[in-house]
């Protein structure tokens, strides 16, 4: 199977104690595509559980906005490709001919992959280069690694 991702978290907030102090937002957002495969250790006529192995590429997106307490506003926009493997189990409860109720639960392990700036700007008293994003102490690359522990639940239309 072969699918479409897209996730959003809307908004967060933090706080940073240092100097000058403020508050910012973020938002983090990604799309990618995935294909799975299962292996049926459970079938029947309206349930089925699968072993699934599957993998993914993700392109995540990070948009932070600082607000000093000083005044001003400060915006940084940050992406990195993901690439993921996973395993897991999917119960599939089938609703007619057409429709099933499925839920996959599992691990999925990211390939460690290095943060973007979009484009040059001043953040947190930093100038930050469009490229690679660089820790302004050592100097090096920042990684990034997503995975874990997932779980999503999905309507799927099987066509025959």
């Amino acid at each position: 199977m072969v699918y479409g991702i897209y996730m959003i978290n809307l908004l967060s907030s933090w706080t940073v104690a240092g100097t000058p102090e403020g508050t910012g937002t973020s938002i983090f957002s990604s799309y990618g595509i995935g294909a799975e495969a299962g292996i049926p250790i459970q079938n029947s006529s309206h349930f089925r559980l699968l072993l699934v192995l599957n993998g993914e590429y993700l392109k995540q997106r990070v948009q932070l906005k600082y607000l000093p307490s000083t005044g001003g506003t400060s915006l940084l926009d940050l992406n990195v490709p993901s690439y993921l493997v996973g395993v897991g189990i999917r119960p599939e409860v089938w609703l007619g001919d057409s429709y099933a109720l499925s839920i996959f639960a599992g691990y999925q392990y990211g390939l460690v992959q290095k943060w973007n700036v979009g484009a040059e700007t001043a953040f947190m008293d930093n100038v930050l280069a469009a490229g690679k994003l660089l820790n302004p102490t050592s100097g090096s690359e920042v990684s990034a690694q997503f995975g874990g522990i997932f779980v999503a639940a999905a309507l799927k239309l099987h066509f025959q």
